[in-house]
């Protein structure tokens, strides 16, 4: 009975290497939450947002999601290598937006955990 559970133990501990191992993963550079304060309604705002893929294999943005329709994504390259960064450049149109807004951009990717977040908090004045 001993013998079974050791090897079993040793299969999982097995398994999780070889996923982490070959499992892309996303980090922010700096702050994945950016307030950028009070503006006046009509601006335009852009706002870059850097991250890094620490695993061993590509990351791979599937798609890109926002919360508003007054934001537009551009991402430099879906693909992101090992250890390297990209950028993704967000521009928001504050035209008849007066209040505070906080928008999120998902982007859906092939790491462990599918979906990352990152938020602009803006206030937008008459």
């Amino acid at each position: 009975m001993r013998v079974v559970i050791i090897i079993v133990l040793m299969l999982s501990i097995n398994c999780f290497a070889i996923h982490d191992v070959k499992m892309p993963t996303l980090v922010f550079v700096g702050k994945r939450i950016v307030n950028l304060g009070v503006v006046k309604e009509g601006e335009i705002i852009k706002q870059n947002f850097f991250f890094t893929n620490t695993g061993n294999s590509p990351l791979i943005i599937k798609d890109i999601t926002k919360s508003c329709n007054c934001t537009a994504v551009v991402l430099k390259e879906p693909r992101t290598l090992p250890r390297d960064t990209n950028c993704m450049s967000i521009t928001v149109d504050t035209k008849g937006k007066v209040g505070i807004n906080v928008i999120d951009i998902v982007l859906n990717t092939n790491t462990q955990y599918k979906e990352h977040v990152a938020k602009l908090i803006v206030e937008v004045e008459k």
